[in-house]
Parts: structure tokens; C-alpha cells; sequence
């Protein structure tokens, strides 16, 4: 039941919409097909592997990770679940739907680095508190609904109130830590009245230049907190072969009509492992483009590549789910990549050390490091 209703939650993901902004109202415009396509293995400068030892309270998946003083949190809706493990691969707690401080549907997770707590926005109208190492504080209750969260560089919190809430006509609202409301974002537009869903990728935060970042597919654009506002920042030109607003139906699509979008790969219909480091942007495109993108957001040296080292490519949901100021961080079962290296050569010792490994383990954090000039 927990992977039907993952699953359903993801294919509709797409399906929150607002105007689609002018290009003119970007800082700047992307033309995705100009793009100069790079084996992912010439961005590497390191890969080192985390290997997070066995309970039996491991994780199905991955849709985000935090990577945070001596911890790495990782949410997954699959699982209904927030796994909190050391950065040395212990395992630390299991905040689920049982105990002091239990979640019901967990939406997503972000660390409030004044007070260093645990935030896990739960069902959409809560938010519980916790330490680092995941002893419960107490719950509070947000004005507005509540989906995805992110602390900005101006001790505001940005708040996606997706299109639950039916009295109000934008997407994203912004409070002082004192839940004081200080303003309201993008337009919900014709898609009101459309299937919602819990988006697997939404924030970024770059650490280096402390920027927060929002990727908004139906928009085919990035937005960037400034001067206490959500503006256009970056338009990705898709060529027309994005899943946009102005595709949609007014009443918005049909399970089938969007299952028929997807099984023909009509449009690029979803955006995933969306990420920020050092000035760079990191997405993954969905359907008839299916690719990753690297935006260099300082001197325009963008790039795209059809697969991450040696080829591989990831099965879990949102598999490059955090970053910081160093690494990408993805997220994958041994067997997996076991399975991928059966007959293929690896080219980073890090790696074929993890698959050696006879212990079983509930996964593998893999930390990439990018060459960054």
C-alpha cells in the first residue's frame, strides 16, 4: 500500500501549475538542446562511499538527504519515514509512525541550523521538532498548509503550499520565525483545481553563497530568494517538449491521459535530484529528454550528460536526494550496483571496495565531488 500510494504521489507530481513567466522576466534563458553533452566521469574529482550499516529498519527509498554536522537524515515518503544514521553509516533512530513524536505522511525534512533541529513537515497542517539525533521536542502547527520547507539566507522561512490549500491562489508563502506571514508567491493560475501531490525535488540551497533555489516544472523555471522575494531567476527553454501549463487541459489531465504521456514519453513530464553546489545547478529530466543538467549559474558553462559514472544510472525515486558545499550525495542499495559492475569494469576504487563488502547494508551514501573552478 505504502508503494501504490508512493508511486501515485510521484506520477502526479507534476501536476501543480502556476502562469508560466516570460523569459524576459529571468535573469537568463537556457536553450536545454544547445547544451554541450560530457561524460559525467571527466566532472569527477572524487567519489568516496558511506556504507550504512544493516538493521532491520532500513530504508525502501530515498527522496531526500541532509548531510548535517555528525548526521545524515534520510527521508523517504515510500517508507512513511525519517532514518537518521552518524556520518560514519551507524544507525542512530527511525521516526515513523509509532512512539513519542510520531509522523503519519511525512513530506519533508530540513534542519533549523539556528536552534540545530530536526524539522519534519508531517500530513500537511504539522511540523514536529527534534534534536540532531532525533529525541522528540514538541509539535507545532503552521497558519497554512505546510508541504516542502527551506530556511533562507534572511531568517525566513519559505514555505510550497502546493495546491491544498483552496483559499489561497499561490504556491509558496514566507514567515519570520515567529510564523509571521511576509508575503505570498506565484500564481496558482488555471491548474487550481488540479491532482496535488508531495514533489520529491523543490528547494535547493547552495552553502557556498548561502542562495536558496526553487525549480518549478510546470513553469519550466528556477526561482532564487532575494531581497525577501521569490523571483524568476533562470528559464529553461525546452523547445516545446516540456509538460508546461499551457499543455495542460483546464480541468487538467485524466489518470489515464497522463499515464498515456508517460508510457510515450510525448513530453520531458517530471524533474528530479534537484541540487545545488557551489554555484552550479544539478536536475534530471524525466520522459522524451531524459538527462542530467549541470547550470553554472556564475559563468555559463552549462553541460548535460545521459548517465553518472560509468554509465550508471539509479532506480530510487529521487537517487542524487542532497548536496553541500563539497559533495552530491546519492543514495543506493548495494545489490544494485553490485549488479550494474557484474560485467562492467568500475573505475573508482571507493566503489569496488563497497560492492566487496560481504555485510549486507542498508545502503550506500555515495559522495561525489565535482571538479569546480
Amino acid at each position: 500500500m505504502k508503494l501504490l500510494l508512493s508511486i501515485l504521489s510521484f506520477s502526479f507530481f507534476t501536476l501543480f501549475c502556476c502562469h508560466s513567466p516570460k523569459e524576459s522576466m529571468c535573469n537568463r534563458s537556457i536553450n536545454i538542446d544547445s547544451i554541450s553533452e560530457r561524460e559525467f566521469n571527466d566532472l569527477i574529482d572524487e567519489i568516496r562511499c558511506i556504507p550504512l550499516n544493516k538493521t532491520s529498519s532500513a530504508f525502501f527509498d530515498c527522496w531526500k538527504l541532509i548531510a548535517y554536522k555528525n548526521y545524515f537524515y534520510i527521508y523517504s515518503l515510500s517508507d512513511f519515514a525519517v532514518f537518521i544514521y552518524s556520518n560514519d553509516g551507524n544507525f542512530i533512530k527511525k521516526i515513523d509512525n509509532r512512539g513519542k513524536g510520531k509522523i503519519e505522511t511525512p513530506t519533508d525534512i530540513v534542519i533549523n541550523t539556528v536552534k540545530d533541529e530536526l524539522w519534519i513537515c508531517d500530513s500537511k497542517t504539522k511540523i514536529n521538532k527534534y534534536s540532531l539525533d532525533g529525541v522528540f521536542i514538541k509539535s507545532i502547527q503552521p497558519p497554512k498548509e505546510c508541504i516542502k520547507m527551506a530556511f533562507t539566507n534572511e531568517n525566513t522561512i519559505l514555505v510550497y503550499e502546493s495546491l491544498f490549500d483552496k483559499n489561497s491562489n499561490y504556491l509558496f508563502r514566507s514567515y519570520t520565525y515567529k510564523w509571521e506571514d511576509k508575503g505570498e508567491f506565484v500564481n496558482k493560475g488555471k491548474m487550481i483545481n488540479t491532482s496535488t501531490s508531495y514533489p520529491p525535488s523543490l528547494f535547493a540551497k547552495d552553502l557556498l553563497t548561502n542562495t536558496m533555489y526553487a525549480l518549478l516544472l510546470p513553469k519550466s523555471t528556477i526561482y532564487k530568494w532575494e531581497k525577501g522575494k521569490l523571483i524568476p531567476f533562470i528559464y529553461l527553454n525546452f523547445n516545446g517538449n516540456l509538460l508546461t501549463e499551457d499543455k495542460y487541459p483546464n480541468n487538467g489531465f485524466s489518470d489515464k491521459q497522463f499515464a498515456d504521456i508517460i508510457n510515450e514519453n510525448k513530453y520531458t513530464y517530471a524533474i528530479r535530484d534537484f541540487q545545488s553546489i557551489s554555484n552550479k545547478l544539478f536536475f534530471k529530466t524525466i520522459g522524451g529528454n531524459s538527462m542530467y543538467y549541470l547550470i553554472d549559474c556564475v559563468h555559463g558553462e552549462d553541460c548535460k550528460f545521459s548517465s553518472l559514472f560509468d554509465g550508471f544510472k539509479p532506480k530510487m525515486t529521487n537517487p542524487i536526494a542532497g548536496s553541500d558545499d563539497k559533495y552530491l550525495y546519492l543514495v543506493q542499495k548495494k545489490e544494485d550496483l553490485a549488479n550494474y559492475y557484474k560485467d562492467k569494469n568500475c573505475n573508482y576504487e571507493a566503489i569496488n571496495a563497497i560492492i566487496s563488502f560481504q555485510e549486507e547494508l542498508d545502503g550506500i551514501i555515495i559522495c561525489i565531488k565535482l571538479k569546480i573552478n
